[in-house]
């Protein structure tokens, strides 16, 4: 079965000399999948495919020695497997080789943990896994070899739930965006770098809601083997103290609370106590940034440190005196400065009349003052001070005689009617 010998010698018994040398053909009936093996009294004999022929051999035994049977059987064609063996990201179980002409193949490739399936080729071609990491090659008609090229690690996702007032970096100071792809194993490393306004939070990390620690302000996510979702809370905007420095001649007044959210507003207004008045130099400043009262006089500051709210160039209101009138002069005494009258202050003066006058009147601001030995004075100044002095000549009394001194007579003068001489 599978063979015919050529010739009708199938089955016969032909005689031959001694030393007679014998040549017989035999056609295998399917070369494709079969082979032959011919033996001459248990000696295997070695055919030679006939030229422009795929199924027939010449088998010849050069000398005949003695009787010789001759047998011939067929089989089906094995095949050679080729495998490797195991590699670092998996393990190889081969199946049974050699394998007979239309048969199979069967082999597992298993990924080792954390490693994902390797790409598994036959004769170049890709084979797919028929599941739970098998694979089978079917209907081998030849060698088959068969390569496995190893895949990465697996990968895992590391999310980073971003907020408000913070984000996160690498430990060289690269901002992450999104998530991050880390092999199995791994390990990650990260920063919790917070925004200029909330600098004063100790925010809380947590990795799959396990609170983690950093050293040195590094978190690290070791011995990664899953997917990782990291968030950070306990972040809130800073808090700082608003201090308004007090001084002489003002009274500052918080219109809201001195403890303020990092970049809220801060609202005050400014009075001048009675006395004071802004100078030539005033100036309302925040952290020495000059600040300007809108139209209802309150002053407002964007806070973002802590704050300090001074006042500049309020001065001590002053007063003049300044005196009217002919005949007489008006001095400031008791140290008294007519340039400089102190607000509620006292201003203490004296007039003397010129020769030949007299003082009828003193009046200040219109109204009339009366002297205490001789010092005039005004009590709580609280505007410029007009002096008015009001004076009148003094009456003399002058005895006219004439060159032999008699005939005398007294006459009455002012001193505008003097004559002259």
């Amino acid at each position: 079965d599978g063979y015919e010998i050529l010739g009708g010698l199938e089955g016969t018994t032909k005689t031959y000399d001694e030393g007679t040398p014998v040549s017989f053909q035999v056609k295998v009936l399917h070369p494709e999948r079969q082979t032959l093996t011919v033996k001459a009294g248990g000696t295997t004999l070695q055919g030679t495919l006939e030229e422009e022929s795929q199924d027939t051999y010449t088998y010849t035994i050069d000398k005949l020695e003695r009787d010789t049977a001759i047998s011939i059987s067929v089989k089906n064609r094995t095949f050679q497997v080729s495998l490797p063996g195991s590699e670092e990201g998996y393990t190889v179980t081969p199946g049974i080789s050699p394998v007979e002409y239309g048969g199979s193949y069967t082999f597992y490739v298993t990924p080792k943990t954390g490693y994902q399936a390797p790409t598994v080729e036959v004769n170049g071609s890709p084979l797919a896994s028929v599941g739970n990491n098998q694979y089978v090659i079917t209907n081998i008609t030849k060698d088959q070899t068969i390569t496995i090229v190893p895949a990465e690690k697996e990968q895992f996702r590391l999310t980073f739930n971003q907020g408000e007032g913070y984000y996160f970096t690498t430990p060289e100071g690269t901002k992450i965006e999104g998530s991050q792809q880390v092999a199995y194993g791994e390990n990650f490393q990260f920063k919790v770098v917070l925004n200029e306004d909330y600098t004063q939070s100790n925010p809380i990390v947590t990795v799959n809601n396990i609170n983690i620690s950093n050293q040195d302000g590094i978190y690290t996510i070791s011995n990664i083997k899953a997917d990782q979702v990291v968030n950070a809370t306990g972040v809130q905007k800073n808090t700082y103290t608003v201090t308004m420095k007090s001084g002489n001649g003002y009274t500052l007044t918080a219109l809201v609370s001195t403890r303020v959210t990092a970049g809220d507003p801060f609202s005050f207004t400014l009075s001048i106590s009675n006395g004071y008045q802004k100078g030539e130099n005033f100036a309302v400043k925040a952290n020495g940034e000059t600040l300007q009262a809108d139209e209802y006089g309150q002053y407002t500051y964007t806070v973002k440190k802590d704050t300090l709210i001074s006042v500049e160039g309020v001065e001590a209101t002053t007063f003049k005196a300044v005196a009217s009138g002919k005949n007489a002069t008006v001095e400031a005494t008791n140290g008294s400065d007519p340039n400089h009258i102190a607000y509620n202050g006292s201003y203490h003066f004296t007039v003397k009349p010129d020769d030949y006058y007299e003082v009828t009147q003193v009046a200040v601001n219109g109204e009339v003052k009366e002297a205490v030995n001789g010092v005039y004075t005004v009590n709580n100044v609280t505007s410029d001070l007009t002096i008015t002095v009001v004076t009148s000549p003094l009456s003399v009394t002058v005895q006219l005689v004439d060159e032999k001194f008699d005939n005398s007579k007294t006459q009455t003068y002012t001193i505008a009617d003097m004559p002259e001489g």
